[in-house]
């Protein structure tokens, strides 16, 4: 008999740290509050400033 799990449970790491996110949310904050766009045109930072916003719940709202 099983008791738990039949294989093991694998824990994964945020994407991006406490930080990153917290700074998303205040940008997409402060853009909603001033009727703001935000936009990303990325090559270096391969999609990750535009990803990190994006990973904010209502980022939507703001981001094109």
């Amino acid at each position: 008999m099983l008791i738990g799990h039949a294989f093991p449970v694998k824990r994964t790491r945020p994407m991006f740290s406490l930080e990153i996110v917290t700074l998303a949310r205040l940008l997409i904050d402060e853009a909603r509050e001033r009727s703001l766009r935000i936009v990303t045109a990325e090559s270096c930072t391969g999609g990750l400033v535009g990803g990190a916003i994006c990973s904010v719940a209502g980022a939507s709202d703001v981001f094109e």
